[in-house]
């Protein structure tokens, strides 16, 4: 139930995988950006940039916290990893969340670039001050912001195939299941000999069909629903 609740990090349990932890992450992060769409915080670009601050000043308080509890109390220090892992990641979605206001046309580009950088900056200054990851992490994010809004600029110029349409349909499900699916399927097929290059191929090819069908009977279902229900709301 821990595992499937996605409530491990606060029981200070271990996961089945090494990649269960970002959606303990993104679950945080849609908790986060709903609290901050009904308080109509993205009406106005000053005030996403202030709760990005305010965000990485819990951090700075946090981290010397969690350097305390790490010798006193362990469940002092996991309180205080589950909070600073989800601030951290809380401020970095804001940045996603500024990218659909540019789509939306809520936002001027000149002002949400600069809370883009604001955002940045202090999602950096949290993992400095956190000491959670080094210095590449840090660099992968940068690249990552960069190399984003490069592409968001230039999608105009890009057409969108069948091929490259069907991944983005599938691509949030294929990242839900390929991880410990992925993991098992490959174990299994190595251990009954299977050449390694086929065995790769193999588990690529039934994860795309498994987040095909999470897809289908489960993901966009589900979306369908909730634009039904929030439509309820407006």
């Amino acid at each position: 139930m821990t595992q499937a609740t996605l409530l491990i990090d606060w029981l200070w349990l271990p996961g089945v995988d090494g990649i269960s932890w970002t959606l303990q992450v993104q679950l945080k992060m849609y908790v986060f950006l709903f609290v901050l769409y009904k308080l109509k915080m993205f009406k106005s670009p000053k005030r996403i940039a202030a709760v990005a601050i305010i965000c990485a000043i819990c951090m700075a308080i946090l981290s010397p916290l969690a350097t305390l509890y790490a010798t006193v109390s362990v469940q002092g220090y996991a309180i205080c990893y589950v909070f600073m892992m989800g601030i951290m990641y809380c401020i970095y979605s804001l940045i996603g969340a500024i990218f659909c206001q540019i789509y939306l046309k809520q936002w001027e580009n000149k002002t949400a670039y600069y809370v883009i950088a604001t955002c940045a900056l202090s999602f950096w200054f949290s993992i400095y001050t956190s000491k959670l990851f080094d210095f590449t992490v840090i660099f992968s994010y940068l690249v990552i912001i960069v190399l984003f809004a490069v592409v968001y600029d230039l999608r105009q110029y890009c057409k969108i195939g069948s091929i490259l349409s069907f991944v983005e349909k599938i691509s949030f499900s294929l990242y839900v299941i390929h991880g410990v699916n992925g993991y098992y399927l490959l174990s299994v097929l190595d251990r009954v000999g299977v050449h390694p290059v086929m065995a790769v191929i193999l588990t690529c090819f039934v994860a795309v069909i498994l987040a095909w069908i999470l897809y289908k009977t489960i993901e966009n279902p589900s979306i369908r629903f909730i634009k039904k229900l929030s439509s309820n709301y407006k």
